[in-house]
């Protein structure tokens, strides 16, 4: 019998390995954000971490554990950070001043979701979201009627919309 396998960033099934690998992926984004971030001379609170499904995983644990605040995280058909599986151990979370999640106080979020994700159901983005919240993000949970594990066009018109409010033009600039 054929079985179906996926690339991934990091391997989702393995509990063990979950929060090491993440923390892998982090660091990596953390230094392209630096460099690109000198070069370009755009600050963190210039900075919307993004992501679909697992990138969205990456996304949330980056943005948790940025020292400065970021202009937002946006998340897209994600678990996000299953916290109650608790692969996130041996970090604490105890909600604002959590000893890991330095970068949550106040970030600005937004969820999109599908209730038809037969891949990750909406249960998982509900935790996730109470979850953010409990850590002092403040968090738009949308869900999307007729949407599997897939991007809308309604979801994109949010996140413009959303995007529009975190990082707008500054008029200034002419560009």
């Amino acid at each position: 019998m054929w079985k179906r396998t996926a690339k991934a960033w990091f391997d989702h099934t393995r509990s063990a390995r979950k929060a090491e690998a993440l923390e892998e992926c982090r660091s990596e984004i953390l230094a392209l954000l630096s460099s690109q971030g000198q070069e370009w001379g755009i600050p963190p609170e210039r900075v919307v971490l993004a992501g679909f499904s697992m990138g969205g995983t990456l996304a949330a644990w980056t943005a948790l554990q940025v020292p400065r605040p970021l202009a937002g995280l946006l998340l897209f058909g994600t678990e996000g950070l299953s916290f109650t599986g608790g692969w996130a151990s041996p970090k604490t979370l105890e909600g604002p001043g959590s000893d890991w999640a330095i970068g949550a106080e106040s970030l600005q979020v937004l969820q999109c979701h599908g209730r038809e994700d037969g891949l990750v159901p909406i249960g998982s983005a509900t935790t996730c979201a109470d979850e953010l919240r409990r850590l002092g993000c403040s968090v738009r949970a949308l869900a999307f009627q007729g949407v599997g594990h897939a991007l809308s066009a309604d979801m994109i018109d949010e996140a413009k919309l959303w995007l529009q409010q975190r990082l707008p033009v500054d008029a200034s600039s002419n560009e």
